[in-house]
């Protein structure tokens, strides 16, 4: 077991004085012994694993989901159960295909059974809880080993980065919710361990731009690493302060939230530098991930197994339902777990040589979309940041059935003729089918996570987080 993975709990426990000193004494360790020899010997088996022709990925893929229904059965009292009921067992399934032949796992289901899921022979002790962030309802809380949290999602991250062009020991900045930094006025703090910035995102407004600009500068960190709402706040206010970008890093890489198109242009001209997404869920049972062309998320099969299940409902053509399966927990398996996100497959083949297949990812079906007055789903994928250079960012916020409020940021050039032009594009795309109002605001509030939804809504089975809806009250 690596050192890294030695000592977590009681790091945690640390006063934050402590913890600086242990990060001191700990990025003195070589980074090969802190993560250990099982950590960069499954790093070297995906290096290799990334270039097997698709007929090598779909029989290793095969095999691993056979031995995952063998330890469900043994070992998952709802498998079980389930399999009976329909009069199976691990021997009539033999590969992917034959997955349709068990039901969809819910959030409903794992809150219901949620005992039942857990594996019996597994130690406890080998088991960590993580919860979801609950954007698309009530918390979920999934038991994952730890061990393979550490060593097998580790190396999937590292190899990506590599696909950007990160080196282990580069210096990367980072903005995302589950990094804060101390008390005070302070706006970043520095991990000697990973070499890597921390800024907060809570801090970014229109009076600190210089500090974030300045920290930015004098760091000089050689890549990104974003919540791609958080870093479009941030250019927005650079932009408005006549700031040109204080570094010119080689990559900057996204995460958690859907990457607009328009997101990944304003933070492609502005740092003069490619964008490269991850697709990924607090449940562990899916990744997907941009390569260097750009040309869609490859589907990575070693993680788990991707279903596309088209889905008559959702508004735009070719939308299908994201179901998953992990191969990594056995502390819990979620097997055709119904992620609620959405995806359109892509055909063909990728520049990269990667056999991956590939799929663009729509968002969520409930995220993104709203309920018109007759109860019909309609998409928001509707590019309003088009219709107007002076938009910087908005959100859907919706309480009721046929309405909608749209919240919105802008830029100091905004004015009378621009909302002109956005009603008359909303009243153009929403039609007969919602009413809608406009109201301009300093920021978009965010969740407790850190993230901006571009979708709030209460209605049709949709629930967001307390405070979001608590701050659209208030508007």
């Amino acid at each position: 077991m690596s050192i890294m993975f030695i000592g977590q709990d009681l790091y945690r426990h640390m006063p934050r004085a402590a913890q600086r000193l242990c990060k001191q004494l700990y990025s003195s360790i070589p980074a090969r012994l802190r993560r250990g020899r099982a950590f960069h010997h499954r790093l070297a088996q995906l290096e290799l694993s990334q270039w097997w022709s698709r007929q090598q990925l779909d029989d290793w893929q095969n095999e691993r989901l056979r031995a995952l229904i063998h330890y469900a059965w043994e070992q998952v009292p709802y498998y079980r159960e389930v399999m009976q009921e329909r009069a199976l067992t691990p021997a009539n399934f033999e590969s992917v295909a034959d997955l349709p032949r068990l039901p969809l796992l819910t959030r409903e289901i794992i809150h219901a059974r949620r005992t039942d899921l857990l594996a019996r022979a597994f130690p406890a002790s080998r088991r960590a809880t993580v919860i979801t962030s609950g954007t698309t309802g009530e918390r979920l809380s999934i038991e994952v080993d730890r061990r393979e949290e550490f060593l097998f999602g580790g190396p999937f991250e590292w190899r990506f980065y590599g696909w950007g062009g990160y080196r282990p020991g580069d210096r990367c900045a980072v903005l995302r919710a589950n990094y804060l930094v101390g008390q005070g006025e302070s706006i970043c703090e520095i991990n000697p361990i990973q070499n890597k910035v921390y800024f907060s995102i809570h801090r970014i407004e229109r009076r600190r731009i210089d500090d974030y600009a300045r920290e930015l500068a004098r760091h000089r960190p050689r890549f990104i690493n974003a919540y791609p709402t958080v870093l479009c706040d941030l250019i927005g206010l650079l932009r408005d302060a006549d700031r040109p970008a204080p570094i010119r890093p080689r990559a900057v890489f996204t995460i958690a939230e859907v990457l607009s198109e328009s997101a990944r242009r304003m933070i492609e001209d502005y740092f003069g530098c490619p964008v490269f997404d991850w697709y990924g869920m607090e449940e562990r049972v899916a990744v997907a991930t941009d390569c260097e062309h750009h040309t869609g998320h490859h589907q990575i099969m070693e993680y788990g197994v991707t279903e596309l299940i088209p889905d008559p409902a959702w508004p735009d053509p070719g939308g299908c339902a994201i179901v998953a399966t992990s191969l990594t927990n056995l502390a819990m398996p979620l097997i055709r777990y119904a992620t609620g996100d959405m995806a359109m497959p892509l055909a063909g083949d990728c520049p990269c040589g990667r056999a991956f297949p590939r799929m663009k990812i729509l968002g969520g079906r409930q995220r993104q979309s709203l309920l018109d007055r007759h109860g019909q789903l309609l998409s928001t994928m509707i590019r309003l940041e088009d219709v107007t250079p002076h938009l910087r960012q908005y959100q859907y916020v919706q309480t009721e059935p046929g309405h909608v409020t749209l919240r919105a940021t802008t830029s100091p050039q905004w004015g009378p003729s621009d909302e002109q032009l956005l009603r008359r594009a909303l009243a153009q795309y929403l039609g007969s089918r919602l009413d809608f109002d406009i109201k301009i605001v300093e920021s978009i509030p965010r969740t407790a996570g850190g993230k901006a939804p571009l979708v709030l809504s209460r209605v049709g089975g949709q629930i967001v987080p307390a405070e979001a809806l608590a701050q659209s009250d208030a508007d």
